[in-house]
C-alpha cells in the first residue's frame, strides 16, 4: 500500500482535477487502487513462503515469487520492481532476453542476496550458495550489460543517418479544440518550413 502511494501519489490530484468529486472521496478511490495493486506483494510472500518450506533457497525462492506475482496479478497501472532500474542502463540490458520480468527477477535476487548476508552476519553462519548465487547473477548481468551497450553503440556509430523534424503548433489543449483549422495550418506550414531547411 505504502510503495504504491509512493508511485502513484498522483492520482488522488489526478482524480479530483478531471472527475470533480471532492478530495476525499478521490482520497478513498486512490486507496482502493493503493491497496489492490499492493496485493502483489501479498502473492509474492505466500509463494515465497511456500517455495521455502519445500526448501528452495532464499534467492531462487524470492526471485521466483516475484517474477511469478507480476506476471499473474492482473494490474490497473501496469509496473515492474525491476522498472526502478530504468536510470542505470547498464544493469537493464538483459530486459532483452527475458522482458521486465527477468530484470525483476534479478533484482529480487539481489536483495535476498542482502537479506542472506545480514542472515550471515547474525548467526554467523554464511549463506553461502545464495550469496554466492546473488553475486554470480549479477556479474553475469553487468558483462552482458556491458557487452550489449557496445554492441550497440558501435552499430549506431556506424549505421546511416535520418535527419528528423519536430513540429510543435504551440496551442494550448483547449484552443486546439476551439479552433482546429488553425491547429492544422500551423502543423502544415511548419512542416513546409522544416522540409526547406533540409
Amino acid at each position: 500500500f505504502v510503495m504504491n502511494i509512493g508511485g502513484y501519489y498522483w492520482l488522488t490530484g489526478m482524480l479530483e482535477r478531471f472527475s470533480g468529486f471532492p478530495f476525499v472521496l478521490c482520497l478513498l478511490f486512490g486507496s482502493v487502487v493503493w491497496l489492490y495493486q499492493g496485493c502483489t506483494i501479498l502473492i509474492f510472500a505466500f509463494l515465497y513462503r511456500q517455495a521455502r518450506f519445500y526448501g528452495a533457497g532464499n534467492v531462487i525462492a524470492a526471485s521466483c515469487a516475484m517474477c511469478v506475482a507480476e506476471w499473474v496479478f492482473p494490474m490497473l497501472f501496469t509496473h515492474y520492481f525491476g522498472n526502478s532500474l530504468h536510470l542505470m542502463p547498464l544493469t537493464i540490458q538483459a530486459a532483452d532476453l527475458g522482458g521486465p520480468l527477468l530484470v525483476t527477477g534479478l533484482l529480487t535476487a539481489s536483495s535476498a542476496g542482502f537479506y542472506a548476508l545480514l542472515i550471515s552476519v547474525r548467526t554467523r553462519q554464511v549463506q553461502r550458495f545464495d550469496l554466492a548465487l546473488a553475486a554470480l547473477l549479477w556479474i553475469l548481468n553487468l558483462g552482458y550489460g556491458a557487452y550489449r551497450i557496445h554492441e550497440v553503440d558501435a552499430r549506431v556509430a556506424t549505421a546511416d543517418k535520418l535527419q528528423v523534424g519536430v513540429v510543435q503548433v504551440n496551442m494550448g489543449l483547449f484552443e486546439k479544440r476551439q479552433d482546429p483549422i488553425e491547429g492544422l495550418t500551423r502543423h502544415i506550414q511548419q512542416s513546409r518550413d522544416l522540409e526547406q531547411k533540409k
